[in-house]
């Protein structure tokens, strides 16, 4: 997936501007998909592995995406039934 984008080293005045991947990925998936939205387990799953890649607090990504993802599908519902 995106994950590999996240530990490929860059220099350390390009390191601020690198973009987070894997919640924009996540969130495209999530506002274009017609059929079925991405599962809110599916994004926590993603964010632990982040978390385990990343050598970061168990959990912190997993909860991140998961509560990002919720809010998605929650807008991404309003704006098609209007």
């Amino acid at each position: 997936m995106d994950t590999p984008l996240m530990i490929i080293p860059l220099p350390a005045w390009l390191v601020y501007a690198r973009p987070a991947w894997v919640p924009l990925f996540i969130l495209f998936w999530i506002t274009q998909s017609r059929h079925r939205p991405v599962g809110l387990i599916f994004c926590w799953v993603i964010g632990l592995f982040m978390d385990s890649m990343l050598a970061s607090l168990l959990g912190q990504h997993g909860l991140s995406l998961l509560l990002m993802s919720l809010l998605a599908t929650q807008i991404r519902k309003r704006f098609h039934h209007a």
